[in-house]
C-alpha cells in the first residue's frame, strides 16, 4: 500500500509540474494566431496590444499605414525555450500600397517573452516594419 502511495504521489507531482508547463505553451499558440489575425486582417495598429505598456510609447508606424493591405502572414520558423520562456518567430508578410497594387514582402523576426506575473505573452522584438513604400 505504500508503495501504490509513493506511485501515486510522484504521478500527481509529474502531472502538476508538467500542467503548469503547459498553459503558458497552449496561451502562446493562442497569442500567436491572435497575433496573426490582427495583422492578417488589416488592425495593424492593433498590434500594439501585445506590447508591454512601457514599450507601447516607442512603437512607431509608416504615415502611409492606412494605405498598406497585408496579403499574407506565413509562419516559416518558430522555436521556444522553455527554461526562460522566451520564443521567436519568423514570418513572411506579404502586403501592397493601394495607390500602385504592387505587392511586396518582407521578414518579421519576433521574439516573445512570457510574463508570469500577468500570465501571458507579450511580444518583446520591435513591431513589424513595413518597408519603405510611396
Amino acid at each position: 500500500m505504500l508503495k501504490f502511495n509513493l506511485i501515486f504521489l510522484i504521478l500527481s507531482l509529474i502531472i502538476t509540474v508538467s500542467c503548469a508547463t503547459v498553459e503558458p505553451i497552449q496561451a502562446l499558440g493562442h497569442t500567436w494566431r491572435a497575433y496573426e489575425r490582427t495583422i492578417r486582417w488589416g488592425d495593424v495598429s492593433g498590434a500594439v496590444h501585445f506590447l508591454k505598456e512601457d514599450a507601447v510609447t516607442s512603437a512607431k508606424f509608416p504615415k502611409n499605414i492606412k494605405s498598406l493591405k497585408v496579403t499574407g502572414y506565413d509562419v516559416i520558423q518558430k522555436g521556444i525555450n522553455e527554461d526562460d520562456m522566451v520564443a521567436h518567430q519568423t514570418v513572411k508578410i506579404r502586403f501592397y500600397n493601394v495607390n500602385d497594387f504592387v505587392e511586396k514582402s518582407f521578414i518579421d523576426k519576433q521574439e516573445w517573452q512570457y510574463d508570469a506575473k500577468n500570465n501571458r505573452w507579450y511580444l518583446s522584438s520591435k513591431l513589424l516594419k513595413f518597408p519603405v513604400t510611396p
